[in-house]
């Protein structure tokens, strides 16, 4: 296949500006090798072939990688590289493969790592360690420290300068993803930024994670940018996002023009998000057309425009089943929900919310705005608080949208059409609940037909009093009957959990502070933080004017996970703030304790 027919084939028309002269600097470097020339040399061992790779030692072996994009290789050594931040007059590492030689082989990081890669490249294309993989396979490697920069326009600016721009590979079309992480940041200001990948085109990421905190612009993720169609399976992000529109801790975007739909499976998000623009999530900014199930979300999410939720922004005709969101969402926009902000005729089954949501109009403990979708054995508990159209479970449930066995529990509280299930209901809602003792609320619908809600105290709807109250709830195969509100039998026996504290109890390589669990809470609540190395640690708490009411931590603690309980059954409800000081770190998270 020659030059003008992959570009022809290709799904995305946008051609790199540094393609031409990298694809014939690739060309020239082979040429003047001899294309049958033995390359062996070069590298510690192997040959090139599948059964004999080339062996990767050293940094310069790394970068002579990209002159031989379909060859195979194995990393035998641990690679420092921090001398990359001088090359290239500070471009730092040239990225192996673009997409008009892509690499096609396979890297086996054989469980080393590479450590303090630099790449500085604004304006440019397909950014990464790998820069375009096509059909090949990387796994088992690890970044550590890496940084991926690039500032090509101001922090509202959409840039169509930079594209698929990741800390692993920059764009992945049909290539599978292993058990490989990147630990350092990735800034810049582009379109498609991932902590690892920036673009997954029909490629599958399994068992891999990104750490760092990421900064782009449009479809910007924790750990991928955007997925088309590909499939993510037991992975996770960790570190904080920062973008404009399709912005999330996980996944900016599933789906697109090219590549509709694309899978999520046990995996999560526990980093805060923040958007400039439309559609935030604290694990996928917008869902069009995909399944995401045992899923979950804990950052707190902030957005500027429209469509913000705890796990996805907009749902757009997708599928979520066993799936939590736990962080706050603050939207300063419409549809806005503890879970949802806006479920666009997609099918939400078995998940749950229980953040504080606040917003404008259309805002939903659980999903802000139901346009025509099905909500089936999913529950709010979280505190709910905007101007028009605000409920308990969602703000708004219309064009035919379907809710059924479900139930509210959090406090609300609105100005127009308000009511402690729903807002607005002009759809069918059947078999559902909703506490009338969590808040002030007297209705369970704000406006529109309140058949199928019925209201039940706090003692009617938890315990072992549940099962008499709620008939129409499955208690032997979906729900769990709890000393409180009911829960989903997954949350304790399913993957979601298992998968989140295995990883959780991993040997930290950073420092990192949790959002408290539960959240609201009342009256106690657990911290949970990890510190890489042994240190002095302090763990405050203060209230809103900046008294402190509570030391919880505040001595010498050894490298790993600690937990912390703050009871605060003396203290009158509110907004608290948690301050952790551990050597050179410090953070701050907000929590909120509801009597």
């Amino acid at each position: 296949m020659n030059s003008q027919e992959w570009y022809m084939r290709k799904p995305i028309s946008n051609i790199s500006p540094t393609a031409v002269i990298r694809a014939l600097t690739v060309t020239g470097m082979m040429v003047f090798m001899g294309l049958f020339a033995s390359v062996s040399a070069q590298f510690e061992g192997g040959n090139g072939e599948m059964e004999d790779p080339f062996q990767v030692a050293t940094l310069e072996q790394l970068q002579e990688v990209a002159g031989h994009p379909d060859q195979h290789f194995i990393q035998i050594a641990d690679i420092d590289a921090s001398a990359t931040a001088e090359w290239n007059d500070g471009a730092g590492f040239e990225p192996i493969g673009d997409d008009t030689i892509p690499f096609t082989g396979n890297y086996n990081g054989n469980g080393y790592e590479i450590d303090g890669l630099y790449i500085n490249r604004p304006g440019e294309y397909y950014t990464g360690l790998f820069g375009y993989i096509k059909d090949a396979s990387i796994s088992n490697i690890g970044l550590i420290e890496n940084a991926i920069v690039g500032q090509t326009g101001g922090a509202d600016t959409v840039s169509v300068e930079g594209q698929y721009i990741g800390g692993l590979i920059g764009y992945n079309e049909g290539g599978t993803v292993t058990d490989s992480y990147a630990t350092g940041n990735v800034s810049v200001e582009g379109q498609y930024v991932g902590g690892l990948v920036g673009y997954n085109y029909y490629g599958n990421v399994t068992g891999s994670h990104a750490t760092g905190e990421v900064s782009g612009n449009w479809f910007t993720g924790g750990l991928i940018g955007e997925n088309g169609g590909g499939t993510v399976i037991d992975s996770y992000a960790t570190g904080d996002v920062n973008g404009s529109w399709f912005t999330a801790g996980l996944i900016g975007s599933i789906g697109s023009e090219f590549a509709p739909g694309g899978t999520v499976t046990d995996s999560y998000a526990t980093g805060d998000v923040s958007g400039t623009g439309n559609t935030i999530g604290g694990l996928i900014g917008r869902n069009g057309g995909g399944v995401v199930t045992g899923s979950h979300a804990k950052g707190n999410v902030i957005g500027t425009g429209n469509n913000a939720g705890g796990l996805i922004g907009w749902n757009a005709s997708g599928d979520v089943t066993g799936s939590h969101a736990e962080g706050n969402v603050i939207g300063t926009g419409d549809n806005v929900g503890g879970l949802i902000g806006w479920n666009a005729y997609g099918n939400v089954t078995e998940s749950f919310g229980i953040g504080v949501v606040n917003g404008r109009n259309r805002i939903g403990g659980f999903i802000g705005d139901n346009l025509g979708g099905l909500i089936q054995d999913s529950y709010a508990l979280g505190t709910v608080d905007g101007d028009e159209e605000v409920g308990g479970l969602v703000g708004a449930n219309r064009n035919d949208g379907e809710i059924t066995i479900s139930f509210s529990a959090g406090t609300v509280s609105g100005n127009t059409d308000v009511g402690g299930f729903a807002g607005y209901n002009g759809g069918t809602i059947e078999n559902c609940y909703w506490d009338t003792n969590s808040g002030e609320q007297e209705q369970g619908i704000g406006r529109g037909s309140s058949e199928g809600v019925i209201g039940l105290s706090t003692d009617q709807i938890t315990g072992t009093s549940a099962h008499g109250n709620m008939e129409e709830f499955d208690f032997e195969e979906i729900w769990l009957l709890t000393e409180g509100y009911p829960a989903l039998h997954w949350e304790d026996v399913e993957s979601i959990k298992v998968f989140a504290e295995k990883h959780e109890y991993d040997q930290p390589e950073q420092f990192i502070l949790h959002q408290n669990s539960p959240n609201p809470f009342n009256p106690s609540t657990r911290i949970r933080f990890a510190i890489p190395e042994q240190a002095h640690v302090k763990l405050s708490v203060y209230n809103l004017i900046g008294q402190q009411v509570a030391t919880l931590v505040n001595g010498i603690r050894s490298a790993g996970w600690h937990d912390a309980t703050f009871d605060a059954s003396a203290l009158s409800s509110g907004v608290f703030i948690y301050r952790i000081k551990a050597g050179e770190y410090v953070e701050t998270r907000q929590m909120m304790f509801v009597k």
